[in-house]
This record gives structure tokens, sequence and C-alpha cells, in this order.
């Protein structure tokens, strides 16, 4: 009686979810991706899952840890059980927000992932085997830093008897009736310092040049990071600060000559390639300017701030002594920009390249005397090139 009820449900709550599923792809106008404010982003969430097997089912508490290291349509996602029953034998999951589906797989998931019965079914062990396609949904929940993705499963999965003490299973048989169910799975994400930042699955929307900075629809979060290969450099007296990342994010709610607010940051920075170096931006941010409506665009950049200017603060090779402090205030280039757009569709973006020259910067010495000399300079350079791309609001 245990299995045709438990049966029926899984095989019903599959069926309504799957169309649930197809009604959601069908409305979606752009492929769904998984996207953070900050990368890396650590990603991880736990919550009850339930496996339904004909002889009987198991509750297991688990936990689901990723790392993003850029927007993605695919993410590896390792479980921990937090129950005894559970082994998931070196199985992950790859998720699949675009396609709303998800894999029982990776590189060590040979047998699938064990689950034993008991007490519902003494001594039964069955294995969920390595699969694809299964469905899920995504989808994003809160605001900023809490922003936090969203994932529910009612999966319907292929599994076989381990031995002969599932009831009428027979031993090494293969069934389609199982059913893995997960909801309120909530996946966060932190920075690798350990503070909570955005995670998203969103739809890509196609942004790029044309009257103006323009969305195929709006509101549009337009956000990006320097090139790889290409940091963005800032050049005081010849002496070059440049960042290991470089993230930039702003939103588009119509077709504009002004790109702004665009807030930036910084991570993993140095000065002359030795000196640890912050740029703290103080609510500072960036404008940019299109001047044309054509190819080639060209424009320019301004930096706006509030009643705080721009700090860098550079500390010795030791991290011991603060050297320098540097001051970027308001200021504002009506050349030096140009503009190109990058891929198609839902895909495009547009890459920035500045090349920015008398880049005014105050410097002063700090407990340790500043490699560049202390004085006001109006002869810095501010070189990037910056790809954007967007994601629907």
């Amino acid at each position: 009686m245990k299995s045709m009820r438990s049966l029926g449900f899984a095989a019903v709550l599959a069926t309504v979810f799957m169309a649930f599923m197809g009604v959601a792809s069908a409305s979606a106008a752009e492929p769904k991706q998984f996207n953070a404010d900050q990368y890396p982003a650590n990603l991880a969430a736990t919550n009850l899952q339930t496996f339904d097997f004909g002889p009987g089912y198991r509750f297991c508490e688990m936990t689901l840890t990723s790392e993003l290291s850029g927007p993605t349509r695919e993410a590896i996602a390792s479980l921990t059980p937090n129950c005894a029953n559970v082994n998931t034998n070196g199985c992950q999951l790859v998720l699949h927000p675009a396609a709303g589906t998800f894999d029982i797989g990776g590189s060590k998931c040979t047998t699938g992932i064990t689950v034993k019965l008991e007490p519902f079914s003494p001594n039964c062990v069955e294995k969920i085997l390595p699969q694809s396609g299964l469905p899920a949904a995504y989808w994003t929940t809160g605001e900023g830093s809490k922003a936090s993705i969203f994932m529910e499963i009612s999966a319907p999965f292929r599994y076989k008897p381990v031995n002969n003490q599932c009831g009428l299973e027979e031993e090494g048989k293969e069934y389609t009736g199982g059913s893995w169910s997960m909801s309120n799975f909530s996946i966060q994400a932190h920075n690798k310092g350990g503070t909570q930042i955005g995670a998203h699955a969103t739809s890509q929307v196609g942004i790029r040049l044309l009257e103006g900075f323009t969305a195929e629809t709006y509101s549009v979060a337009a956000s990006g990071d320097q090139n790889a290969g290409t940091p963005d450099e800032i050049l005081l007296n010849s002496i070059p600060i440049k960042c290991g990342g470089a993230h930039f994010s702003t939103t588009m709610s119509s077709t504009s000559l002004l790109l702004e607010p665009v807030s930036a940051a910084y991570a993993e920075c140095k000065m002359a390639n030795i000196f640890p170096t912050e740029i703290k931006m103080n609510g500072c941010n960036y404008s940019y300017s299109a001047e044309n409506k054509g190819e080639p665009f060209l424009g320019g950049m301004s930096v706006k701030c509030g009643a705080k200017s721009i700090e860098i603060l550079v500390r010795n090779a030791a991290k011991t002594h603060s050297k320098c402090r540097i001051v970027i205030g308001p200021q504002s280039f009506s050349s030096g920009v140009t503009y190109t757009n990058v891929g198609t569709g839902f895909e495009g973006g547009f890459k920035i390249g500045a090349k920015i020259t008398s880049l005014a910067a105050t410097v002063s010495n700090a407990e340790e005397s500043c490699p560049i000399a202390a004085g006001s300079y109006t002869n810095g350079s501010y070189t990037a090139t910056d790809t954007l791309f967007g994601m629907a609001l």
C-alpha cells in the first residue's frame, strides 16, 4: 500500500512540476544564468531532502556548496549529507539554470548515490543512478547583498536496489519511479572574506551602443569586470597601481547617452607590483558619456563623489606599516573613452576602453615614505578595458 501511495504522489508531483517548468521556460525571453555581486563567490545552502522509492522513503538534511568565478549557465555543486543513511559516493550536482534542470554526475560519480531505507524497509539499500536532465526551478529572492538563489526540486529519477531486501524489487534491476523532493532551498553567496554578497539566477538581456546606451528590455542590471590579461591601471609619476580584480555595475532604465552611476570595486591591488594597496571608493562612482550615435562610439567619463573622495591606501610589502595616502576627487574628462559592441542578441554587451590623461590626485606620506613624492599631481592617467553585460531585473 505504501508503494502505490508514494509512487502515485511522486508521479503526480513530478508531472505538475514539469508542466510548470514548461510554462516558465516558454515565457522566459532569455536563458537564465547564475551570477554574483563579486567573484569568486562561495555558494552554500542546507535543507531537508526527501528521497522516495517504491519500498519506502528517506529524509536527509544535506549541504550544497559551489564556487562561482564569474557568470555561468552551469555550476558544479558538491553535496554533503548530514545523516548516516545517505552516501553521495563522490557524486555531485551539475546545475543548469538556463535549461531548468540538474544532473547527478561528476568525474567521481561512478556508482551513484546510495540510500538506506531503514527503519521503513529494514536492510534495503537503493542506489540513485548518475543521470541528467532532471527538472529544477531557479529564481532570485531578496535584494542587494541579501539576494539569494532559490532552488526547488521535484524530480523523478532512475534507481536500482543494491540488495534483495527491498520488497518486491529485484536486486540490480533498474526502476524509474523514484522521486527527489526539495523546497525552499536558499543558496547564499559569500566573498573570500566571509561577507554575504548578492547571488542571482536571472535572465541575460542584450545591451549595446546604438542611439546611446541601449538594452533590449528594461530595467537591466549591467555589470562586468576588467578584461583578463589587461588589468585597469592608475599611473602617477610613472608608478603604476594595478588590481587583480575590478568589478563594475549599474542599472539601465532607458536609452541614454549617459551611463551612470557606475559603481566600482577593486581587489588584490598593488603599487609598483610590490606594495599591497586598497582602493576605497567611499561612495564615489563613475559616469560614462557617449558623444555620438554611431560607430566609432566615443565619449568621456567623470568621477562623481559626495562628502568623501576616493582614497588609495598603500602599505609596505610586509603589511606592517602604511606608506601612502592618495586622494582622487571629483573630476571630468570630455574625451578618452571608446565603446565597442560585443556579442549578439541576449549575449550582447559592450566594452569600455578608457585612456584618460590629466588625472588629478593628491599624494601624502604615511608611516613610511611613499614611492611617489608627496604633492598634488594633474598628470596622472587611468587606463581600463572593461566589458559589461546585462541581466533582467
